[in-house]
């Protein structure tokens, strides 16, 4: 072998050694925020007793560590619940990391991830997984199997779909998936009946299925900033739904018969004229975007109940501005 290939190797097999000790302190950070008497995974040279020391680990965190993989040492935690890998440049995950089986919280926020394996599916004790701002382009059909989820995130991703898998995920409460430029929001969306939060802000949905009239339990529904050109009617089935936003869409007028379902709205925000709306006493915040307001309307003196308005790039005059002040004594208004 020429000697300049032998000094290749031997710089190759230093950096692959340094590579691994970094790798280790990072994990022995991680341990000692945990349990301080941690003496470091090379300073154990009885196995057992280290293993016996990470058995009763149940919680790291790595967030922000600047990881590019994980530490093989990780993977002997075997009892681990909780793990965070916020904020690093993670962009595949090993296979090994879907065979800790007890996790129950896996934040990924804020990697460089293009796909998630379906081996996700293995962590069926999930009930919180955070895909925000990666670059995933889809969900494997796996995700089905996460039949414990209760939180899933997957907002600020490059460009995704949902399988139709997702209406497996039955205990699910909070789903945020905006900014992901999401074109159908598929049926099985009405089989997530404890769906509590959904957010799709910011996507490219035209349409809304018939189907999100299943959701009983919603309270909150953000549609801002899509492509939609009506709500449909099945939406007043929502009883418990308190909070909408469909500010930034086509929509320019509501049919009839959806006004009622408004009922129990506490907050409310949209581009529309006042006129579409209802009982004034539930009112306790409203938002205005982008409306030219003429005049007044008369129905805003009957907001007795209402603590902020916003009139958030609206076009009022000053006198109007003094006249609203007047109407609503007690409420705090933004411009």
């Amino acid at each position: 072998m020429k000697k300049t290939n032998i000094i290749i190797v031997v710089l190759l097999l230093l950096a692959i050694s340094s590579f691994a000790q970094n790798q280790t302190k990072i994990f022995d950070r991680a341990v000692k925020e945990q349990n301080p008497e941690w003496k470091g995974y090379a300073n154990y040279q009885n196995e057992e007793e280290r293993q016996q020391i990470l058995n009763k680990i149940d919680s790291l965190d790595f967030s922000s560590m600047e990881l590019t993989s994980l530490p093989k040492e990780l993977f002997e935690v075997q009892n681990l619940t909780y793990l965070s890998l916020y904020g690093n440049y993670l962009s595949r995950l090993p296979t090994e990391l879907f065979n800790m089986k007890k996790l129950n919280y896996l934040n990924l926020h804020t990697n460089i991830l293009r796909s998630l394996p379906k081996e996700i599916g293995n962590l069926k004790n999930l009930n919180y997984l955070n895909l925000e701002s990666n670059l995933l382009k889809s969900l494997p059909k796996k995700i089905g199997n996460l039949k414990n989820l209760n939180s899933l995130y997957l907002s600020d991703n490059k460009s995704m779909s949902f399988p139709k898998e997702i209406g497996k995920l039955k205990k699910l409460e909070y789903l945020s998936a905006g900014h992901i430029k999401l074109k159908i929001l598929p049926k099985e969306i009405g089989k997530l009946k404890k769906l509590k939060i959904l957010y799709l802000g910011g996507n490219e949905l035209s349409y809304l299925p018939p189907e999100i009239g299943k959701l009983k339990e919603l309270t909150e529904l953000n549609l801002s900033g899509n492509k939609l050109i009506n709500l449909p009617p099945e939406i007043i089935n929502l009883k418990k739904l308190t909070y909408l936003d469909f500010t930034n869409n086509l929509i320019i007028s509501l049919p009839i018969k959806i006004k009622p379902f408004l009922l129990n709205l506490k907050m409310l925000r949209t581009n529309m004229p006042i006129e579409h709306y209802f009982n004034p006493d539930l009112i306790t915040e409203l938002t205005f975007y982008e409306i030219n307001f003429t005049e007044l309307p008369k129905e805003i003196e009957n907001l007795k109940n209402l603590t902020k308005l916003k009139l958030l790039f609206c076009r009022i005059s000053d006198e109007e501005i003094e006249e609203l002040k007047k109407l609503l004594p007690n409420c705090e208004i933004i411009f």
